[in-house]
C-alpha cells in the first residue's frame, strides 16, 4: 500500500518520456502535473502547493499505516 505509492510518484520518468501525459491526460499523474504547472505554465506557487499538498498526502498514508502496522503488531505479539 505504501509502497505502491511510492512507486507511483517514481513513474514521473516513464509518463515524460513516453506519452506526456497521455492522450487527453489520461496518464497524468499528480508528479507530472506538478511539473507541467511549475515548468510549463510558469505558475511555481501553484506548483508548490501541488507539491505540498502531495507532501502531506504521503505523510498522512505513512502515519495511518504505521499506526495499523504497529496495532496489529502489538495484538499478535501479546
Amino acid at each position: 500500500s505504501v509502497l505502491f505509492a511510492i512507486a507511483a510518484i517514481k513513474v514521473f520518468d516513464l509518463i515524460y518520456f513516453s506519452t506526456n501525459g497521455g492522450p487527453s491526460g489520461a496518464s497524468t499523474t499528480m508528479t507530472y502535473q506538478i511539473y507541467l504547472q511549475t515548468f510549463k505554465a510558469y505558475k511555481y506557487g501553484y506548483g508548490a502547493a501541488l507539491s505540498y499538498i502531495l507532501l502531506f498526502w504521503l505523510v498522512a498514508l505513512l502515519l495511518i499505516y504505521f499506526y495499523f502496522f504497529t496495532k496489529h503488531r502489538e495484538v499478535t505479539s501479546g
